[in-house]
């Protein structure tokens, strides 16, 4: 077994020992949050406890839930010692998909420090016999330096390793995910998002995913939904500094069994043929009939025999957009609800866009133009270079003589003008002052000078802008992903009040919308239920036809 597994095992073997356990070890009263709609218990235990094991702190400025209804979780040391953070619903939700929206770059944890995100059975008779039904997204190095960060699994992970998938996180450019598991009595699907989507809008922000459907998944019992945030071993962090996780919110929602009666096929129905008189034949030594007022038969209308009429409907989402995207759907409606559908082509398409901004000078600017942007409006974005450079200047007086000189001068200059400079030899003795920063641009070389080389003047000194051999190069922000004028104009007017910047549109290229139609269903019932299901459980807008 690899070395870096230790860590899991060591986790999951403590978690299923001292959890277990938790109900009744709390050392003082647990208070109660409110947080994603939901009552949650904070535990607070001032003995050793697993997971870790670790201390767990119930204070206020341990866990809390902010005025925009946040949940903020810490790490801390309190009295020379550590203690970690947890929280559990109070109620037990069942089979359903379990969403977590966070809001801390869960990739740059300390590798001491291990976030869960989970289910876990305390109360039921036969928890222990289902492995307290743990199902668990956790985020940590276990303690190594060059180790995957993250981890989906389902307990007994250290007897049946097809039971659990590691794999890294890494958010360059954000800290916004979305952590979530469905669990049907068939299967658990783990999924990673950037970004916060209960859809994501393309394939490339699901950045991982597992799905097991194999034997052992254990029914709901009373299992609860559990997050925490403790110490691998209870050893302090290996930066001995404090941690904060903050979770924007948490969604449940419940699954419902779907059953769908194949059509069968129309029976077939035996039409006699008409019935056919046929002259009767005289029997001997009878007489002939009489033909006295004889009375004319009234005709006899064939009989029809009755065939049920059965009507069959089908249900047509609403649009997709590319072929991998309602691929990705078909598959979805297959794995979540068992409903098989057919592709069909709408017969149009939609232009796809960026948001495009103008230009930033040098990496360091673009890069916290970059987290303004997730920051305030809670996007993701990347950065490429434009191909433009900007000339670098700096200020520089007339020399100096004497290094005494230049370095009473320097006194004088920092106290008069507020700029930062250094003296530079120019040759021999002489020297001069220069600025130590950047000024980026001609323009704003001008500017400074038109502000400094005043101060100078009153003071009898020369001030120049110098151009150094230095440049910088340009970048601009691209915002991905955006179908359709309407709404990527959209997007381009919010994004420019809120943050000020020039911003276009670029367009990428045209997609072909698709939707998706389930076929032969019987009865209207039936298809008002996949209705209802495809909004309820994948968020989808759907309507049924009558087939011919």
């Amino acid at each position: 077994m690899k070395v870096k597994y230790f860590g899991l095992i060591c986790g999951v073997i403590l978690s299923g020992v001292f959890l277990s356990n938790h109900k009744v070890n709390a050392d003082t009263d647990e208070r109660t949050i409110n947080f994603s709609g939901y009552e949650w218990t904070v535990r607070n235990s001032l003995s050793l406890q697993g997971p870790g094991p670790n201390y767990f702190s119930g204070n206020d400025d341990s866990v809390w839930v902010d005025d925009a209804g946040r949940l903020h979780m810490k790490i801390k040391n309190i009295n020379g010692k550590w203690y970690g953070s947890e929280i559990r619903n109070k109620q037990a939700l069942g089979y359903g998909e379990y969403r977590f929206y966070m809001s801390s770059k869960v990739d740059a944890l300390d590798k001491n420090v291990v976030l869960g995100l989970f289910t876990y059975d305390h109360n039921s008779n036969d928890a222990e016999a289902n492995e307290y039904r743990e199902i668990d997204i956790e985020f940590s190095k276990w303690g190594e330096d060059e180790s995957e960060n993250s981890q989906y699994s389902l307990q007994s992970t250290y007897q049946r390793p097809d039971r659990f998938k590691m794999f890294n996180s890494y958010l360059e450019d954000g800290d916004y995910t979305t952590q979530s598991f469905n669990w049907t009595p068939n299967s658990v699907n783990f999924e990673s998002l950037y970004g916060h989507y209960k859809v994501p809008p393309a394939d490339y922000f699901r950045y991982n995913s597992f799905t097991y459907t194999g034997d052992g998944i254990p029914n709901p019992g009373l299992a609860t939904t559990h997050i925490n945030l403790w110490l691998l071993k209870g050893m302090a962090p290996s930066n001995n500094k404090e941690v904060e996780v903050v979770i924007k919110g948490f969604e449940f929602t419940p699954y419902t069994p779907t059953e769908i009666i194949p059509p069968s096929e129309e029976p077939e129905v035996e039409v006699p043929p008409a019935e056919t008189q046929l002259p009767e034949e005289e029997p001997e030594d009878t007489e002939p009939p009489s033909t006295e007022n004889p009375q004319p038969e009234e005709p006899k209308e064939p009989k029809t025999p009755t065939v049920p009429i059965t009507k069959l409907f089908k249900v047509v989402t609403g649009t997709f957009i590319g072929e991998s995207n309602v691929q990705k759907a078909q598959k979805d409606l297959f794995d979540k609800l068992g409903v098989s559908a057919n592709i069909d082509y709408a017969f149009k398409s939609i232009p796809v866009y960026n948001i495009v901004t103008g230009e930033f000078i040098g990496k360091n600017n673009v890069d916290r133009a970059i987290k303004d942007l997730r920051s305030k409006i809670g996007w993701n974005a990347k950065s490429a270079p434009t191909g433009n450079f900007v000339p670098v200047y700096r200020l520089s007086t007339g020399t100096i003589k004497g290094k005494a000189n230049a370095e009473k001068v320097l006194k004088v200059f920092k106290s008069k003008t507020g700029l930062y400079v250094v003296t530079e030899k120019v040759s021999g003795n002489t020297y001069k002052l220069v600025t130590s920063g950047y000024i980026m641009g001609e323009e704003k070389a001008k500017g400074q000078l038109n502000v400094y080389g005043k101060i100078a003047k009153k003071n009898n000194w020369v001030v120049r802008a110098e151009k150094t051999k230095d440049s910088l190069p340009k970048y601009r922000i691209i915002i991905s992903g955006f179908y359709g004028d309407e709404k990527v104009n959209t997007y381009k007017q919010d994004f420019q009040q809120k943050l000020k910047w020039d911003m276009h549109t670029q367009k990428i290229e045209d997609v072909n919308l698709y939707a998706l139609s389930v076929k032969n269903i019987e009865n209207e019932d039936a298809a008002n239920t996949i209705i209802n299901q495809m909004k309820g459980q994948l968020h989808w807008s759907a309507s049924k036809q009558e087939q011919n």
